[in-house]
């Protein structure tokens, strides 16, 4: 059963004049938390980032803790979020399928 403990606090936001420079700085930031969740593994899946489709986007949560498991939100784009009984229902097992699911596209597609 997961926790969810809190939500992301982007460290280097700030104003932008255009939508131009959020987006660059937008994709800047998640390719840092992209590059922690793609250091985790099965045995430590802490900066995994989990993911789960929203409309036309995606709700995206970073594990914090595996015991108890705790996840915290990464609010970007619209800032979607799935429901908290969804992240009560998650487990270990759900984080390592995603873990596995990863890893096995970018093996498919980063040949």
């Amino acid at each position: 059963m997961a926790k969810l403990i809190g939500k992301f606090e982007w460290k280097s936001f700030k104003e932008f004049n255009n939508v131009k420079d959020y987006f660059k700085w937008e994709k800047e930031q998640l390719g840092m938390l992209q590059k922690i969740s793609n250091k985790a593994t099965i045995k430590n899946p802490i900066g995994f980032l989990l993911t789960f489709p929203v409309a036309d986007g995606n709700a995206v949560y970073q594990v914090r803790n595996i015991n108890p498991l705790e996840l915290i939100w990464i609010p970007f784009g619209d800032c979607y979020q799935i429901p908290d009984a969804y992240i009560k229902g998650l487990s270990m097992k759900d984080v390592i399928l995603q873990i596995k699911r990863d890893k096995l596209l970018e093996s498919m597609f980063n040949k």
